[in-house]
């Protein structure tokens, strides 16, 4: 199993989040979706409205400072061409340049595996950690077979909120690799 990662994190650009007065603050159309307890977002339900992100790179796999993933339509293509599963796209920018990286599959996690460190424990409203570092470990996945992208259910966590790794099998990495897509790094899942 090996993840796929962001070899550039595109500093100052956020999908649910913004820069203001020295501060990280929920844009205002997500506000209603914040955990009154913990702060954080639910982002599974933000990725389904309209996200407006300027980026400015030419990479064609971006992780933003709030952990989204967004891809070129160059990736989106090869993803179609090769009947990849798993995912889906939403358009962030006027131009349609730039696409977030919708998982569809959320493969199941045995915690007891999966080696997560929760610091500061864990919100008593929305039942997310307020930090969830380490995990999940590729021993704790119970990956799909055959040609899939796909999340995990249990994700690592910050202060911001998940963190969004995607994962793929051998014949989907050798597919991803080949193409030598911009800002791509395939790595062994641990």
């Amino acid at each position: 199993m090996y993840r796929l990662a962001s070899s550039d994190i595109n500093s100052q650009n956020f999908a649910f989040h913004e820069f203001y007065e020295k501060k990280i603050n929920v844009k205002d159309k997500f506000k209603d979706l914040v955990c009154d307890t913990c702060g954080k977002i639910d982002e599974i339900q933000a990725l389904s409205r309209e996200i407006q992100v300027d980026i400015k790179s030419n990479n064609d796999f971006i992780c933003l400072d709030d952990g989204v993933i967004v891809v070129s339509a160059k990736f989106i293509r090869i993803v179609e061409d090769n009947k990849i599963k798993g995912v889906n796209f939403k358009s962030i920018d006027r131009g349609g340049k730039y696409y977030t990286l919708i998982a569809d599959v959320f493969a199941s996690v045995d915690l007891s595996l999966a080696g997560f460190v929760v610091e500061e424990g864990i919100c008593s409203k929305c039942d997310r950690p307020y930090e969830a570092v380490i995990g999940p470990l590729a021993k704790s996945i119970s990956s799909p077979s055959g040609k899939y992208i796909f999340c995990t259910e249990y994700m690592q966590e910050n202060s911001l909120g998940r963190v969004f790794w995607f994962f793929v099998n051998e014949e989907v990495k050798e597919i991803l690799c080949k193409e030598k897509l911009i800002g791509l790094e395939v790595t062994k899942a641990w």
